[in-house]
């Protein structure tokens, strides 16, 4: 692996330069759109999480279990909504 020459380097090649309008953007749709949807996701309560109720009639069985699938929603939406929290008290004061 080849050494990095720090002192005949751009520091345009390590950080790209960002998008304001773009990042604006998405950080908007994020927290007006996503994060409150994930909010309403990790708030379900764990009584909708119930077995399948079997009425004794034949039928083709869904592949994949839907509880399982909610469980993992739930978790990702609780991790989203945590990393979230993190990633705001990291910030200053202004972009608070």
């Amino acid at each position: 692996m080849a050494e990095l020459d720090f002192d005949n380097m751009n520091m345009g090649s390590l950080f790209p330069e960002v998008d304001v309008g773009e990042t604006l953007q998405n950080v908007t749709h994020f927290l007006s759109v996503v994060l409150p949807k994930m909010v309403r996701i990790s708030g379900q309560s764990m009584s909708d999480l119930k077995s399948p109720s079997y009425d004794g009639m034949p039928k083709s069985q869904p592949s994949g279990n839907a509880t399982d699938s909610r469980i993992v929603r739930r978790l990702y939406a609780e991790e989203v909504v945590k990393r979230t929290i993190q990633a705001i008290k990291h910030c200053d004061k202004d972009c608070q």
